[in-house]
């Protein structure tokens, strides 16, 4: 098994990807403005954690399917 979470190539997408600071072979760090965006969608739009992760760009298979609702979650406690 590989130790490490995103491939050179994934990283390479995912820091194209406007809505991202920071990517390591582990984390992702998303910019304060995509996360009071979704925020706001999930709060006051009702949006999915997954519809505002894709429809952000993101690849729920890159980054995995309970990213977006583990991020949201955090998130909102701040």
């Amino acid at each position: 098994m590989n130790k490490s979470k995103f491939s050179e190539e994934q990283i390479k997408v995912l820091l194209v990807n406007c809505n991202v600071d920071k990517c390591s072979d582990r984390a992702i760090t998303y910019n304060k403005e995509f996360k009071i965006r979704a925020v706001k969608q999930y709060n006051e739009e009702g949006k999915t954690a997954r519809g505002i992760f894709k429809e952000a760009g993101f690849d729920l298979n890159v980054i995995g399917k309970d990213v977006a609702k583990g991020c949201l979650k955090r998130w909102r406690k701040i």
